[in-house]
């Protein structure tokens, strides 16, 4: 082809005026077709939703539960003494009965906290995060937890003394945390609400297994449980509003250091190298390929995300990020590509790129924690609907059967089977029983879960009654050791599970 142009257009004829003249037109156009090409491969899809809709106008302040939490947390602080939170942790720690005034004190000090929490919890408006810098972000969230934290102490506190209604209230303030970090943000918001989420479960359990606590109490606080995870915000819900943030980072940000951070230079030369390199990145269409991607795999997942696993599309088999096969039944938008050549372009800009600047590795590790979250709270409910049956009769069930229709509606289909069956159950005595859930392999591996330190926590959860302490001894030393596990360990495991699990998920 070379030679027959070179022949054709008999290029050693052309003056040098020609030659300049050609290239200097084909320098210009060259960065013209060089980004024509890279965004063709990826076509543009318009999204079946309006992301904008996500964002909301800041409510009045008297009504934004958001200042109120800062006041708390604040608040919290100024009550503060050198070491005493971690002292609060002691009341949980194994051996779970090593605790005494020095610890108990400071919860009680803090009553004022508590009771502005009471009422904080109680407001659905919190303002939207989607506008806040990341640093205002984190700080946020380290509030949540904190306060999260010390609701859990202040309920583990109270339940040791028998104190089950003021228990509850402060579990129900944790789960409400919970809901409210959930608000629409990052997808840090969905991180830190399933963390105060899964600590608030450990607790209600703990609760739960305390042997004056009654039949009322335990049906109460199951349909409270049911009731606010059934207001938690849907996956699609948090996607969208990731989405409309990671397009503002992403447009508004430094180009240059999103896509390209290693490449750095230091000195005098350093904002003609950054400006070389935003340059680059608009020859090869960026950040519109990365934008276009990500509209395509919201478009993607959008009829997917949300269902149970039992009916989910298959998805594609990949290590870093998460795409649903084709169904066939809905309708293919203008523009949209299949399955099997996104997962193509994902691979080779998440190549060439390294990092992620939107979301594409994050999502499929929010919706195996969705999933996780949702296996855990079946449990939860299994084991109060237990308990409660236990107090009724004084044996634990001998199957889920027994549970309905008198405890619960239905025995609870375990969200991690992929064929849909129900959550296993086990009964060894009068006063032991165990249930639990297959876990994300879809393999049932019972034996898996006997070690109640390591595997109970996440997929499987004994029911047995708490040995009852008296709260007034100055110090004790011993306590059931199946009671709750330390508050601040499970917090801080499950922070590091979620977060390794949202950005590096494993299939």
């Amino acid at each position: 082809m070379l030679v027959f142009l070179i022949s054709r257009w008999k290029l050693w004829t052309w003056s040098r005026r020609t030659w300049i003249s050609v290239f200097v037109a084909t320098s210009l156009t060259t960065p013209f077709v060089t980004r024509w090409i890279c965004l063709w491969q990826i076509p543009d899809v318009e999204l079946p939703f309006d992301v904008e809709s996500n964002i909301r106008e800041a409510p009045p302040t008297d009504d934004d539960a958001l200042v109120r939490y800062r006041n708390a947390a604040r608040m919290l602080s100024q009550l503060d003494e050198e070491d005493v939170e971690p002292k609060w942790f002691n009341l949980t720690r194994p051996p779970y009965g090593a605790w005494d005034d020095r610890i108990v004190q400071p919860l009680k000090d803090r009553h004022q906290v508590l009771s502005e929490l009471a009422c904080l919890v109680e407001m659905g408006v919190l303002r939207d995060f989607s506008q806040d810098t990341f640093s205002e972000v984190v700080d946020t969230f380290s509030d949540f937890r904190r306060l999260a934290r010390f609701s859990e102490a202040t309920a583990i506190w109270r339940a040791r003394c028998g104190q089950n209604e003021d228990a509850w209230a402060c579990h129900r303030a944790s789960l409400r945390i919970a809901m409210h970090a959930d608000q629409p943000g990052w997808l840090l918001n969905a991180l830190i609400g399933q963390c105060i989420r899964g600590m608030a479960c450990d607790g209600i359990r703990y609760w739960a297994a305390g042997q004056s606590v009654t039949a009322p109490q335990l049906r109460n606080a199951r349909r409270e449980l049911e009731d606010l995870a059934a207001r938690r915000l849907t996956i699609l819900h948090i996607v969208k509003a990731e989405y409309v943030f990671g397009r503002n980072f992403v447009m508004e940000g430094n180009v240059a250091e999103i896509f390209w951070p290693d490449w750095t230079i230091k000195g005098p030369l350093e904002s003609r190298f950054l400006a070389c390199k935003r340059v680059g990145l608009w020859f090869i269409g960026q950040p519109e390929l990365t934008l276009r991607l990500a509209r395509q795999q919201l478009v993607n997942i959008t009829n997917e995300c949300d269902k149970p696993i039992s009916v989910r599309q298959p998805s594609l088999r990949s290590d870093d990020y998460i795409l649903f096969k084709d169904d066939g039944v809905h309708p293919t938008a203008a523009g949209q590509l299949n399955s099997a050549a996104l997962d193509r372009a994902l691979n080779l800009v998440l190549a060439t790129q390294g990092d992620d600047p939107l979301f594409f590795k994050s999502i499929k590790g929010l919706i195996q924690n969705r999933d996780r979250e949702n296996a855990r709270i079946a449990l939860v409910s299994v084991v109060l609907a237990a308990h409660e049956f236990h107090r009724v009769y004084g044996t634990f069930p001998k199957s889920l059967d027994q549970l309905v229709p008198g405890y619960l509606d239905e025995i609870p289909i375990d969200p991690l089977d992929c064929e849909g069956r129900p959550l296993n159950f086990r009964y060894d005595d009068s006063d032991n029983a165990f249930v639990w859930s297959v876990g994300l392999s879809g393999q049932d591996r019972a034996s898996d879960f006997e070690d109640e330190a390591e595997q109970s926590r996440d997929f499987g959860l004994w029911i047995r009654l708490r040995t009852p302490v008296d709260c007034d001894e100055g110090n004790h030393t011993t306590d059931d050791a199946n009671g709750a596990a330390s508050t601040e360990r499970l917090l801080l495991d499950r922070e590091n599970a979620l977060m390794n699990s949202l950005f590096h998920p494993k299939e």
